[in-house]
């Protein structure tokens, strides 16, 4: 990946880097390859959209058959890589490598092309040792995190390539169809007119409670990463910490905890990068996420309409800023200024179907809202 070696900024927290290829892509037929470069970009899309909130820099095609992004929640990694599996199978089978660390940026904050640094060396380290295995395996991860329990790491997903390296694509189906249905095996067994015994048979032999064990050992890992560098917070400086957390408890519906971990990532990033760094903006719009729904809508109007202020001057198409006008807009709405909620979300639809066509429409729901208010 090419990358400007000026205005470089040194991020001193830890991010999370998700680096995905195609295997033997080039050996397709040019229009092969095509069709399966478009898919994959319309299925990341997809990806991008359902988890918006917890990327700094969503997927992007790095190359041809290359695709990478950088999460803040790295406890999210694991399910995002189960999704980008079974979205891209018909389509391609990948090697799929994560790492954490540092990064550097380079200008504009909010893309992937534009940062570099030690938590994309550790993805590109951990993706060169899936090449040089050779393997045809669909499922081919590689997780590299620099702490000391990597052992521990590489057993799980040495686990879970033994598990699911004779799987019948029966067995596979199936899993990934209970999985699908929350494990309510009883409603699969009524679409697929077997019995609820015929499916647990199919699960069994495809080993299921080892396979989905082992990708919860690797989300409670990441998740134990992130607490102890809370609970070791006076050696360690870094906002990613708290922001992570800050997620955690959104997720769990625990927002005064939310909120707290979200300004303790604010302070720390605005002690290390100052008050108008771009990397404020993401922080600022999960505060002004939580805000929203704590109810306080005064509050998440000052710390969204700062986040905007913040990106003044930067691309408009940047994630952060639509992210930023998305919630303003809902805040609008609550506080019934129902002729400014209107005009921000139109201003915000206008950004992205300018910058990305009308195909991109749906990533931001800005139709929802105003349609909500018609009639206001």
């Amino acid at each position: 990946m090419n990358r400007k070696e000026t205005n470089l900024q040194r991020r001193k927290d830890v991010y999370c880097v998700i680096h995905g290829d195609m295997i033997d892509s080039r050996k397709m037929a040019p229009q092969d390859r095509d069709e399966a470069g478009l898919i994959t970009r319309e299925k990341l899309e997809r990806i991008n959209e359902e988890y918006r909130s917890y990327f700094l820099s969503g997927f992007a095609i790095a190359s041809g058959d290359d695709f990478e992004a950088v999460l803040l929640a790295q406890y999210k990694a694991p399910v995002i890589i189960q999704r980008i599996i079974k979205e891209l199978y018909s389509t391609s089978r990948l090697r799929i490598s994560m790492g954490i660390g540092e990064l550097y940026t380079y200008g504009d904050t909010d893309r992937v092309n534009t940062m570099d640094g030690p938590a994309f060396h550790n993805a590109a380290d951990a993706m060169s040792l899936l090449k040089k295995s050779k393997s045809k395996h669909w499922l081919q991860l590689s997780i590299q995190t620099n702490q000391e329990a990597q052992p521990l790491v590489n057993a799980t997903l040495s686990l879970l390539s033994a598990v699911t390296k004779h799987w019948t694509n029966k067995q596979r189906q199936v899993v990934w169809d209970t999985e699908r249905l929350n494990g309510d095996v009883v409603r699969l067994a009524n679409e697929m007119n077997v019995t609820v015994n015929a499916v647990r048979k199919h699960l069994k032999a495809a080993d299921y409670e080892a396979y989905r064990g082992a990708w919860v050992a690797l989300e409670e890992y990441l998740v134990n990463i992130n607490d102890t560098q809370i609970a070791n917070a006076d050696k360690i400086s870094g906002y990613t910490i708290y922001l992570n957390a800050a997620y955690r408890f959104f997720d769990k519906g625990e927002l005064k905890s939310a909120e707290e971990s979200t300004r303790k990532a604010l302070n720390i990033a605005e002690s290390t990068y100052g008050q108008c760094d771009p990397i404020l903006a993401t922080i600022l719009n999960k505060l002004g996420e939580v805000l929203l729904g704590l109810g306080k809508y005064d509050e998440a109007k000052s710390v969204l309409t700062r986040s905007l202020s913040i990106q003044e001057g930067l691309p408009p198409g940047r994630d952060a800023r639509l992210h930023a006008l998305m919630f303003l807009g809902e805040t609008q709405y609550q506080l019934k200024d129902f002729d400014e909620a209107r005009k921000i979300m139109a201003a915000g639809k206008e950004i992205e179907l300018s910058i990305r066509g009308k195909r991109a429409s749906n990533q931001f729901n800005w139709d929802g809202l105003l349609n909500k208010m018609q009639g206001a």
